[in-house]
């Protein structure tokens, strides 16, 4: 018997009256057929929260409009609606109308390790949050944390003060893990070394410009040894002309077979 079934038992028999033995028995039938269920993802419940399945089961978050849109990092299946599409498209054509100046433009492009040791000088490690959605978004970042799961590489690009690579560390199992926590700002690098739970065992931080045209990889990594690549937000804080040259220096540090990690910033959306 279908949900739709169920329910049309319990409302077409609702005219029998409360002592009809016959309404009990449906009643009965239907609640072991569609038995009442608190939403996954509004339950904290353990047996019952899609928020903390291992792995985790992507297509499992709904928004209804009952539920705090805050609630998850990123919900599947939700498309916007044609009135909030074009407020959207109002906004990017205001934004092209208003452009940085050449000028700007120019000044924060030839030098962006200066305006990123100036950003984490002034904001130290208080601006950005901890990710502790990584998981949940990237599944496989629990198995190359097992206990058993060998030697892995992880290797952070971008790493601004350790937002990513601490959470890993802090969930990590594996004694043979290693993290290349990379960022092109001195600043930032100094505070993730600086971090109390920084494990120089662990966590390789070090200073490497992704989009360098020089060919080289970061301290300690080989070619062709990488096992997951975590990139998150970093196109956007690259110039276009650069991500070719990105994409050809993560490939040299991938091994066959290994994951990119890529989270970007929304279509359309850019800052050049």
């Amino acid at each position: 018997m279908s949900d739709l079934d169920a329910s049309s038992l319990s409302v077409h028999s609702s005219s029998a009256g409360p002592e009809c033995p016959e309404l009990e028995t449906i009643k009965n039938v239907a609640a072991y057929v569609n038995p009442p269920t608190t939403l996954a993802h509004r339950s904290h419940d353990p047996s019952n929260n899609l928020k903390r399945s291992y792995p985790f089961q992507f297509g499992s978050r709904y928004l209804l409009p009952e539920d705090n849109v805050y609630e998850f990092n990123a919900w599947d299946h939700v498309e916007t609606d044609p009135v909030y599409k074009a407020y959207a498209e109002q906004q990017y054509a205001s934004q092209r109308l208003n452009p940085v100046s050449t000028f700007d433009a120019k000044r924060f492009n030839s030098d962006p390790e200066k305006w990123w040791d100036k950003f984490y000088t002034n904001n130290t490690s208080n601006f950005f949050k901890n990710r502790k959605w990584l998981e949940q978004e990237f599944p496989v970042l629990e198995e190359v944390t097992r206990a058993d799961a060998g030697r892995k590489a992880v290797l952070e690009v971008g790493a601004g003060a350790g937002n990513t690579a601490f959470p890993i560390l802090a969930t990590n199992g594996n004694n043979d893990l290693t993290i290349y926590a990379c960022d092109f700002s001195k600043k930032a690098v100094g505070l993730i070394k600086e971090n109390e739970a920084y494990d120089g065992q662990r966590i390789k931080a070090e200073v490497w410009d992704v989009s360098s045209s020089a060919e080289t990889l970061p301290p300690g990594v080989e070619e062709r040894s990488i096992d997951i690549v975590m990139m998150v937000f970093v196109f956007s804080a690259l110039h276009p002309s650069q991500w070719k040259q990105a994409v050809e220096n993560v490939s040299k540090a991938l091994r066959p077979g290994g994951v990119v990690c890529f989270r970007g910033m929304a279509a359309l959306l850019s800052s050049f």
